[in-house]
């Protein structure tokens, strides 16, 4: 959606800017600079944690965990999915921190982020073997 205004990245004024969810308005130059953010954010919005699926809470911590050290502020609903009760975290704004510290932030734990994916994705490498071992095992007693 294309609007006027002032951008909230470099504050400068606009008579074409675009609107993204929690950032505000963010003019066309500056647009490809918080696009990353703005997918992090359209990706994180709305996540929820079912009742009885552990995975989904845990991810939901850690999502808070982290949008809470970029600056961002959240809000928790009660919603219902698949007949169990679910929490799903929503986005709300951006609290202590101004939008360049937020997206410096986010520069900074994307690239954590990376390496904490990489570790996992070996981790996974590593256990499989083990684990299809030991279905062979199984089915060879």
């Amino acid at each position: 959606m294309k609007q006027p205004g002032t951008c909230a990245r470099c504050g400068r004024q606009l008579t074409d800017g675009t609107r993204l969810p929690v950032i505000g308005l963010i003019g066309p130059e500056c647009l490809r600079h918080v696009a990353p953010l703005a997918a992090f954010i359209k990706s994180v919005d709305g996540v929820c944690a079912t009742e009885g699926d552990q995975q989904s809470v845990k991810t939901v911590h850690h999502l808070i965990r982290v949008v809470s050290s970029m600056g961002f502020t959240y809000r928790l609903t009660d919603t219902t999915r698949s007949g169990k009760r679910a929490k799903c975290l929503t986005l709300t704004g951006i609290s202590r921190k101004q939008l360049k510290g937020v997206i410096k932030s986010y520069e900074e734990r994307r690239e954590e982020f990376a390496r904490e994916l990489q570790a996992a994705a070996e981790l996974n490498a590593l256990q499989a073997p083990k684990a299809d071992a030991a279905n062979a095992d199984g089915m060879a007693a």
